[in-house]
């Protein structure tokens, strides 16, 4: 196996997000793709950690020297996206009713064809499932740009696409 080097890692410039109009029918590759997206423009950034978090359960026996720990619930994450504020992105306008629906729908970030040094690299995508939580405003000053958070809690497990095969 070999040794991966800053070469190989993924730069998150070209990295596209997209907003479906359903939850996938199935957690599989025919699930997610036929659901409809809707690309979000003026991607400024995707932050927090995305993928299964089991808790900690924890119980202290009284004549016991240690704590007996289990795990408990799965959480798969939240994230936040930020994209530029704009009346033309059909992103946007898609996201603004979802806020606050309990119902899933699915989303697919996509990376870039370019590695972090330039090198071709082959572009994968994540699907994941979950809800829109919020689509919050933030104010700009005279040299700024007037964004948007995007809030998504997440609820299904993640699947993968790799560019090579398609699975």
């Amino acid at each position: 196996m070999a040794l991966a080097t800053c070469a190989d890692r993924i730069s998150g410039k070209g990295t596209s997000f997209l907003v479906g109009d359903a939850a996938p029918a199935t957690a599989d590759k025919a699930g997610y793709e036929a659901v409809t997206y809707t690309k979000l423009g003026l991607l400024n950034s995707i932050s927090g950690g995305i993928g299964p978090e089991a808790s900690v359960n924890t119980f202290e026996v009284l004549d016991a020297d240690a704590v007996c720990k289990s795990l408990g619930a799965i959480d798969y994450g939240e994230m936040t996206v930020t994209v530029g504020l704009s009346q033309a992105d059909d992103g946007l306008l898609a996201v603004r009713p979802l806020v606050g629906v309990n119902e899933n729908i699915a989303f697919e970030m996509m990376t870039s064809k370019k590695g972090a040094a330039g090198i071709d690299m082959l572009p994968f995508s994540v699907f994941l499932t979950g809800k829109i939580r919020s689509c919050r405003v933030n104010p700009a000053d005279i040299n700024g740009t007037i964004t948007c958070d995007i809030g998504i809690v997440l609820e299904g497990g993640l699947f993968y696409r790799d560019a090579v095969d398609g699975t």
